[in-house]
């Protein structure tokens, strides 16, 4: 064997001679020096790759030691990092043991904070429901309803004018009383249905101050002999978007500077709205049994729909101001009763389209209101003025056919405040 380590052995070799023979005769060797070079090259790189991988092994091996950290527990007591009951529901649920109740109601609330519904209520005879004592509580009925019983007295009660009180999502109905009596200042009722109570669905006492009232639906209210109906409010309330129908009653009952609006009133036994000192906007007051809407002591009726009423579609008690309405088919089932009516004067009635009622279309039986813009048509007779107003009715003139730029004529009257029958 050779020692290929020996340069003059591989320089012979590569050169072409064989180490015997020293300036013997040239032989080939290339394809064996060749060879050679490539199973020590193979060798090598064999070589090179596994101390790479030793390496990677090692690193590997050696890595979670030195990112684990210590195993053993840090020093003093150890704290949990979930969250308790209290943070992940930190309202409190109404039942016997948080809200328990007392001679004359089946829960009470005596303490501020956020309280909801599990399930149901069912109501006792001689008891309220729920009856909230204490100032800035939200009561969220989670969907449940509170349902009465025979005897029973009001689904939730809020006695005393207390403040911040907020009744939302759920239906209160067969209460002997009603739905929801709440003297409240300063909160809200919201998202409730009131159905089948003996006397309001719901009723914002006289003496509060500053309800809302938003998204309520009140029907079939008002059952028992006792005057109650959908929904009463006062002291600056404000409610919108709720519906009372098919109660026996009335529908809607505003006073003391509230206002009502995007609200409707359907097929209640008596009048749709009664509004005194208060504001109804964008209503409507359609198929009730008695007046549309009634209206005293300085109330405003603007922009509204009142139709198919069996009483007068408006009657203003005095003071008040109808604007920019629809008053039609009211005087239903032959009542003959007017569209609209000023039974006490001081009124302002301007720019209402009165149509189609089955009596009179405007009657002012009082002195003292202004009546100006207003057009009537087709009314069982269209005006009944009694002197003292001022009051201007112009029998318009229908145009004749044209086409083009130009043509027509005038209607009757340049005076801006005419009102036009035709």
């Amino acid at each position: 064997m050779f020692d290929l380590a020996t340069p003059s052995v591989l320089g012979s070799m590569i050169i072409g001679r064989t180490p015997s023979a020293p300036g013997g005769i040239r032989r080939p060797a290339r394809k064996l020096v060749m060879n050679l070079l490539s199973s020590e090259r193979l060798a090598h790189t064999r070589s090179c790759a596994l101390r790479r991988v030793g390496a990677c092994v090692a690193v590997l091996c050696t890595a979670p030691v030195a990112l684990s950290g210590p195993l053993d527990p840090p020093a003093g007591p150890i704290n949990p990092t979930g969250k308790t009951l209290v943070e992940v529901e930190p309202r409190i649920a109404v039942n016997s043991v948080n809200t328990p109740g007392d001679a004359s109601s089946t829960f009470r609330i005596t303490q501020s904070g956020s309280y909801y519904l599990t399930g149901n209520i069912v109501g006792q005879a001689a008891k309220h429901g729920i009856t909230i004592s204490s100032a800035d509580v939200t009561l969220d009925l989670s969907g449940f309803a509170l349902v009465g019983g025979a005897n029973s007295l009001n689904g939730i009660n809020v006695p005393g004018f207390t403040e911040g009180i907020v009744i939302r999502n759920g239906t209160v109905r067969g209460w002997t009383q009603s739905g929801i009596e709440a003297a409240i200042d300063s909160g809200a009722v919201e998202n409730i249905v009131a159905r089948r109570n003996s006397q309001w669905g719901i009723r914002v006492s006289t003496g509060s101050f500053g309800a809302t009232i938003t998204n309520c639906s009140a029907f079939q209210n008002g059952l028992s002999i006792v005057p109650g109906g959908g929904i009463l409010a006062s002291g600056a309330a404000v409610m919108t978007n709720c519906r009372s129908t098919h109660n026996q009653g009335v529908g809607f009952e505003l006073s003391g500077g509230s206002s009502v609006s995007n609200s409707v009133a359907r097929s209640n036994s008596s009048h749709g709205f009664i509004v005194s000192n208060s504001v109804a906007t964008n209503i409507a007051s359609t198929q009730n049994g008695g007046e549309g809407v009634r209206l005293s002591l300085g109330s405003l009726l603007h922009a509204s729909v009142v139709t198919g009423n069996t009483g007068a579609g408006v009657n203003s008690l005095g003071g008040s101001t109808i604007r920019e309405n629809i008053v039609s088919f009211n005087g239903a089932g032959g009542s003959g009763a007017p569209g609209i009516i000023l039974t006490n004067g001081i009124n302002r009635v301007e720019r209402n389209t009165v149509a189609t009622n089955n009596g009179i279309g405007v009657h002012a039986p009082s002195n003292g209101n202004i009546i100006i813009g207003n057009t009537t048509r087709s009314n069982g007779t269209n005006w009944n003025i009694a002197a003292n107003n001022v009051c201007l009715v112009v029998n318009a003139t229908f145009t004749p056919a044209f086409s083009g730029n130009s043509g027509g004529v005038s209607p009757g009257s340049t005076d801006p405040n005419a009102n036009f029958n035709y």
